[in-house]
């Protein structure tokens, strides 16, 4: 594996609220091909590392039902911990569209290699309020707006330096 890590984009098939005053959104996704019996359970030094990366104004984030984060909205002053930094990687393939290559400062890292799941449920909690537009084409489903922010899982290769 390359020392960039690889991006698997989670930014379309969300579930949108059902409720506008509590505006959270639900993706569910699949373990990443590769890891082969990585996950719960799993030897943490062994193979490569999952994490996950939350860009934009998420209060929470919860996985298979375990709380990842809470955060203030970025409307309230804050610093991102030193370990969030990140170089984005140069490969372009599963990344964000060029317009949003570069990593905003506002992103929330969590190395989940322990909770990834054959089938997981990610949900998160967005700051932004209000009423959702999009097309619920695809069974109710939609792309996670621009606004709640961008969503992606990153493939590390074990012993990479500067992601986890």
């Amino acid at each position: 594996m390359a020392d960039n890590p690889h991006r698997i984009s989670l930014s379309a098939a969300w579930e949108p609220p059902l409720d506008p005053a509590r505006p959270v959104w639900v993706r569910r996704f699949g373990r990443p091909a590769g890891l082969g019996d990585q996950g719960r359970g799993a030897h943490p030094a062994a193979g490569p590392r999952v994490v996950l990366v939350v860009a934009g104004d998420a209060v929470a984030v919860v996985l298979n039902g375990i709380p990842l984060a809470v955060e203030p909205p970025a409307s309230q002053e804050h610093e991102p911990p030193a370990s969030q930094e990140h170089e984005p990687p140069a490969s372009q393939e599963h990344e964000p569209p060029a317009s949003q290559e570069h990593e905003p400062p506002a992103c929330q890292r969590h190395d989940i290699t322990q909770l990834i799941a054959a089938r997981n449920e990610l949900r998160l909690t967005s700051a932004v309020v209000g009423r959702v537009v999009g097309n619920p084409a695809r069974h109710g489903r939609i792309d996670l707006p621009e606004a709640v922010g961008r969503v992606w899982l990153e493939i590390v290769a074990d012993g990479a330096t500067g992601s986890a």
